[in-house]
């Protein structure tokens, strides 16, 4: 009986005689065709399987025999009638397995047990129990949410992992800028956060902090207008510094525009300036160089010592004429020798 519903299933039989050539029986009539017929309930589904397996039949015109294809339909209970799914082995094998919901493995592990397969359900490796377990008892849906229970663990311990490392990376900063430590350490953030001591301890320093920055905001207030009024006063200073040059200079301006005169050569005086010295500065306090004065010997004879001038006359040469240098032969009367062309 038993291997009658698992063929009309699933077109095979558990254990050693899913091994045997034929399931037809030695003791039939040869014409009689083997045929099983279940009619069960899947699902809240009325279902009736009719099933044959591959069996050899005498012809029906001749002698001999011929092999019939094994065959299978299924139908369903519709509104008093059958409505037939499919005629198709393979068909029908996927249409099993959905609703019976295990394979011809499981079912016969499971159901098949008082057949003695008991033991090669309890040899059977942990993941192949595990499977046919979820598939006998639809665990599916527990394995679902287990699975979304551990990649939520996973991405809150990532997510939790990072916001403690930008606490710690905080409380690093402000422990930095305010010069003060914190009294739990490296070790206990975590602890001190769950605490509020973290909370708590940031609370007081950036409350420390803002005083610390208000009085610094007065001192630089302060130093700015002390700065401003140096600044003033440099610049007094350097005007005042200035106005003294500018005075000082036209005091000397002055002093040498109201100083007097020396005197004058023609007038006789002596010159008390040493040999080579500028004459004082005019008004301007700038004089031009003095002109040298001309030797003797490149001074211009007079024009009565010319022959032949109108200046030459007896009174000019009456006068007393000069002493030549000595070494130098006194001055020659008339006209000069006149020199001869040569041819």
């Amino acid at each position: 009986m038993l291997d009658a519903v698992c063929f009309a299933l699933y077109g095979d039989v558990p254990g050693d005689r899913a091994t045997a050539r034929r399931l037809r029986s030695d003791h039939a009539d040869p014409r009689l065709a083997p045929r099983v017929v279940l009619e069960t309930t899947l699902a809240g589904r009325r279902f009736r399987f009719t099933r044959s397996p591959a069996w050899v039949r005498p012809k029906k015109r001749g002698v001999g025999t011929t092999t019939e294809q094994a065959s299978v339909t299924i139908a369903e209970r519709v509104d008093g009638g059958w409505l037939t799914h499919t005629t198709r082995l393979d068909e029908a094998g996927h249409l099993v397995g959905d609703l019976v919901g295990m394979t011809l493995t499981q079912f016969t592990q499971v159901a098949m047990l008082p057949q003695g397969r008991f033991q090669a359900f309890l040899r059977a490796r942990s993941e192949d129990r595990q499977q046919l377990l979820q598939r006998l008892f639809r665990t599916a849906r527990f394995a679902d949410i287990e699975r979304w229970f551990g990649d939520r663990r996973r991405a809150v311990r990532g997510e939790a992992a990072s916001h403690e490392a930008r606490v710690a990376d905080l409380v690093s900063r402000l422990s930095e800028s305010a010069a003060v430590a914190p009294s739990w350490g490296d070790d206990g953030l975590a602890w001190a956060a769950e605490c509020g001591d973290v909370a708590r301890w940031s609370d007081t320093t950036v409350t420390a902090g803002h005083a610390r920055a208000e009085t610094a905001t007065r001192a630089a207030g302060t130093a700015a207008a002390r700065l401003e009024r140096a600044e003033a006063a440099l610049a007094s200073a350097r005007s005042l510094v200035e106005m003294q040059r500018r005075h000082a200079a036209a005091r000397v301006t002055h002093e040498r525009l109201v100083a007097p005169a020396p005197p004058s050569r023609r007038s006789g005086a002596s010159d008390s300036r040493p040999p080579g010295a500028r004459p004082p500065s005019s008004r301007y306090g700038w004089s031009p160089p003095t002109r040298p004065r001309a030797s003797p010997r490149l001074r211009p004879r007079p024009l009565d010592c010319v022959p032949g001038s109108r200046s030459s006359s007896p009174a000019r040469a009456a006068r007393p004429r000069r002493a030549s240098p000595p070494g130098r032969p006194p001055p020659t009367t008339g006209s000069p020798p006149r020199r001869r062309r040569r041819r």
